[in-house]
């Protein structure tokens, strides 16, 4: 739903991102998906691609132990 109608999502991505996030705090999961936004808009801003991808997820969470290992 935080796709809106600009972006579009497999069901193979969309059940992709539902196990990573299984078992992770609300907390989490709404900053990966918010990354995962920012992700796609900006491949959408470079490329004009509308889908997210499952990249786009992998990335995200990438980025959030990042954030989440830094003092």
């Amino acid at each position: 739903m935080m796709a809106g109608d600009i972006f579009s999502v497999s069901r193979h991505t969309t059940d992709f991102a539902s196990r990573a996030l299984q078992d992770r705090f609300i907390s989490d999961t709404d900053a990966v998906l918010k990354r995962v936004l920012d992700l796609a808009a900006l491949r959408y801003l470079r490329d004009g691609s509308t889908t997210v991808t499952q990249e786009d997820v992998t990335d995200a969470l990438r980025l959030l132990l990042i954030e989440a290992s830094r003092p």
